[in-house]
């Protein structure tokens, strides 16, 4: 429960920055849900600070195709005079198991996507069934068995325990039938499904000996029932598997909790929580924090309520609207996300309706069927499925910062007061979880021209350092061109003296010709350098 005790903190802090530069000076990153700011300038006349708000940031994912016939070779062959004369295959359903995902796709692919340290697309199989209609994929953990409900006819395969879960299974005979019409929501837990039926109230089927039992739903001995048309419902399993608590969404009535002994197969209702009295279409719940949303003709209203489960109580703690059409809505540990068609929504959940809630944000991922999260360190990964593609990014809060900057080249210092109250304060001070936290900072800035500034003469530095070793670079490569040439020169040389010395040999003088006209050779070296080319000069005697 909140308590509403503001806890104030007083601090002085001075800072010396070069002016050219923008600076972060401060961040606030413990400080929970930061719901009031406010800075107050001793010179209103400049004010080189700002501070920027919490917000939820979005990373860009992974993005993987699923669905074959949606890339490029299948536009090329099959787009003719101005349309497409193939059908494009699109995800229609999809279901999380223990090592990955299952999706079906429009046309009877299942197809296995296989999440390990890496993301990749598994075995596939096709299946005979009627996709017109809605289709509900459902997973049975405690039986290792794929379900899939459609209208009038239901198909079930026992999935294998390897990592290609297709590998060696086996296609079960159901004889159960649905209308997929009076479906509104359905659940599994282990080996339990539980579905919204609309004024058909709550239907149970257990999957038992490779094959539906049915469940009657007889709340406290007695057939009839308070509810008059279910929408949603959530199940959570307790006490080994045992005990099952249930939530019910009615559309007129509102909230209501039941618990399902699953050894006695005894239903109960927590009369003691009672109903809450909130109609709606959709909602959430997770441990103590309760989302409704009800649609409305331009707009859905959102209702957020702390559940007391020990004392059966609850309260509503905050209230707002959000857009048209939302499919659906999931509550994490600290965020909660509604679903839209294309746009959703994202921002904390748990605070009051007094604070204005900074951190939220829309995410944009068209045509999104289905979601779901895991908590991983610091940051929150989402993933889920388009009608074509599977996708997962992650989310993150972005802390608020106080960001200093000015462009004056004299010197100059501004003095401001920073208030700021938040949901709670950093560890290191030790105070008790629960009150709020309300600091008050003095921030005295120093702007020191960048001539002046230690860091600048280290930069022209760097600069003088990195030209002086180019620069010697630069000659050593110049001189070690110029005794490759003289090499190069060197051995031209010896090889026309051998062929001067070849063509003499071959010619066949008389001793009086070669006496009147015998042509001497003598080498002059220049000792300057050992590659320097030898010279002959030749001379009459």
């Amino acid at each position: 429960m909140l308590i509403f005790l503001l806890l104030t903190i007083v601090q002085s802090q001075e800072y010396n920055i070069s002016a050219d530069s923008e600076k972060i000076i401060d961040r606030f990153e413990q400080y929970g849900e930061i719901f009031f700011q406010e800075m107050e300038y001793m010179d209103k006349s400049f004010q080189p600070c700002h501070f920027t708000k919490q917000q939820l940031v979005q990373s860009s994912g992974l993005n993987i195709d699923i669905v074959e016939s949606f890339n490029e070779t299948f536009f090329v062959q099959h787009y003719e005079e101005g349309h497409l004369s193939g059908q494009i295959d699109e995800i229609i359903a999809a279901v999380t198991i223990k090592n990955g995902s299952i999706v079906l796709t429009r046309q009877g692919k299942l197809q296995h996507l296989l999440i390990t340290n890496t993301i990749t697309l598994g075995s596939s199989i096709q299946i005979n069934i009627t996709t017109t209609k809605k289709v509900h994929l459902q997973y049975f953990s405690k039986n290792r068995v794929l379900v899939i409900i459609a209208d009038q006819e239901t198909l079930a395969f026992q999935l294998s325990n390897n990592t290609d879960v297709f590998e060696d299974s086996q296609k079960l005979k159901l004889y159960d039938k649905f209308n997929v019409d009076q479906i509104s929501s359905v659940t599994t837990v282990n080996d339990i499904m539980f579905i919204a039926m609309g004024k058909l109230g709550i239907s149970i089927y257990q999957f038992k000996e490779k094959n539906f039992q049915s469940i009657p739903w007889v709340v406290n001995g007695q057939t009839s029932s308070q509810l008059q048309n279910v929408v949603d419902i959530k199940v959570f399993s307790q006490s080994q598997d045992q005990i099952y608590t249930i939530y019910v969404l009615d559309k007129n009535v509102g909230v209501q909790q039941y618990i399902y002994n699953s050894v006695t197969t005894l239903i109960s209702q927590n009369t003691k929580l009672g109903t809450i009295p909130l109609a709606g279409d959709i909602f959430d719940v997770k441990q103590s924090v309760l989302i409704i949303i009800r649609h409305q003709p331009t707009f859905s209203s959102v209702n957020e309520l702390e559940l007391d489960l020990t004392n059966n109580t609850y309260r509503q703690i905050n209230k707002y609207n959000t857009f048209k059409d939302v499919q659906d809505v999931d509550i994490l540990n600290k965020y909660v996300i509604i679903l839209g068609q294309n746009g959703h929504q994202v921002q904390r959940h748990s605070l009051p309706q007094k604070f204005s809630n900074q951190s939220s944000n829309s995410i944009i991922i068209p045509n999104l069927q289905q979601l779901d999260y895991i908590d991983y360190k610091n940051k929150t990964i989402i993933f889920g499925f388009t009608k074509h593609r599977f996708f997962y990014s992650s989310i993150r809060e972005a802390p608020s910062l106080i960001v200093c900057q000015a462009n004056y080249t004299e010197m100059l210092s501004t003095t401001f007061v920073y208030k700021q109250k938040s949901t709670k304060c950093p560890d290191n001070l030790n105070i008790t979880k629960g009150e709020y936290c309300q600091i008050q900072k003095t921030y005295t800035i120093n702007f020191i021209p960048p001539t002046r500034g230690g860091g600048y003469y280290y930069i022209i530095l760097i600069y003088v350092v990195a030209f002086i070793l180019g620069l010697g670079f630069m000659m050593l490569i110049c001189q070690v061109c110029r005794e490759f040439k003289k090499y190069e020169n060197f051995v031209k040389y010896n090889e026309m003296v051998e062929n001067d010395s070849i063509e003499m040999e071959g010619h066949n003088l008389s001793p009086s010709q070669d006496s009147k006209k015998q042509m001497k050779f003598e080498k002059i070296e220049n000792k300057g350098s050992s590659m320097t080319p030898v010279v002959y000069e030749e001379r009459d005697d």
